[in-house]
């Protein structure tokens, strides 16, 4: 694992919890209910993939949609 897969798994971890923390205590279950688990379900995916979800997202947003299994398939060459 890098160093910058490492920084952006804690990242996901800091804003897991920070998304548990606000959901604890907003007890009034106002719609910052549904903010605060959509950070936490953020926060947990970045904390599970890391690096690779930003590389597979940026892929498909800019229309090559092959690339993230050309990206596997050259990883898996190498080793």
């Amino acid at each position: 694992m890098t160093r910058r897969d490492r920084r952006w798994r804690i990242a996901g971890l800091a804003l897991a919890s920070t998304g548990c923390l606000g959901r604890l205590c907003d007890h009034d279950g106002s719609s910052l209910t549904a903010l605060w688990m959509a950070a936490a379900v953020a926060g947990i995916i970045l904390a599970l993939s890391g690096n690779r979800l930003l590389i597979l997202m940026r892929a498909e947003r800019h229309g090559h949609p092959a690339m993230a299994a050309a990206i596997h398939q050259r990883r898996r060459r190498r080793r």
